[in-house]
């Protein structure tokens, strides 16, 4: 990701004590869990993972610094219309990053961060709202979607939305052994 920090830990407020210090960079989100807990993001030093996970409001982390790089900005609308082996999502763009939409569209995967490289649907260029029909999935599937948005500067992601597919059993006789129906 190009992206580096030192493993700060954390201060747990309660005991006043810092923890994990040269072991893990823990990260404030943006995002609330619930009104006791937020999300984090975690450095382990050891093996390079980046992880998310949620934790009381009460401790102390590092600052989060934000910088777009003049990527996108995306959000993936809900998926609908789930079939077998279709369904409907999108998008909207509320920022081009200062460079012009060359595509966009949806990528899927079973895994949980699909990018362009996996499974995507190419819907237009520009900026606003568009919807994705999305095909070829396989039934009974737990997939992982989410909308994309390239410029020359590269390509940004939305939120991660997941979903299954439909059973392939649709129609088919049942007996009833007690009373024979």
């Amino acid at each position: 990701t190009g992206f580096s920090a030192l493993p700060g830990g954390y201060c747990n407020t309660y005991y006043g004590e810092f923890r994990y210090i040269r072991n893990n960079g823990f990260l404030w989100s943006a995002t609330e869990y619930n009104s006791d807990l937020i999300w984090l993001r975690a450095l382990n030093y050891n093996n390079g993972s980046f992880d998310r996970d949620n934790i009381s409001r009460e401790v102390g982390l590092t600052v989060r610094c934000i910088k777009n790089h003049g990527l996108p900005i995306i959000q993936t609308s809900n998926v609908t219309e789930i079939m077998q082996t279709t369904a409907v999502s999108g998008g909207h763009i509320s920022s081009d990053g200062g460079s012009s939409i060359t595509t966009y569209g949806v990528c899927w995967s079973t895994n949980q961060n699909p990018t362009i490289d996996d499974d995507k649907t190419i819907d237009g260029s520009g900026t606003g709202s568009f919807t994705s029909n999305i095909s070829g999935l396989t039934s009974n599937t737990a997939y992982f979607i989410r909308a994309y948005a390239s410029n020359n500067n590269g390509t940004g992601y939305g939120n991660t939305i997941s979903f299954s597919t439909q059973n392939d059993i649709i129609n088919g006789t049942f007996t009833d052994l007690r009373d024979v129906n």
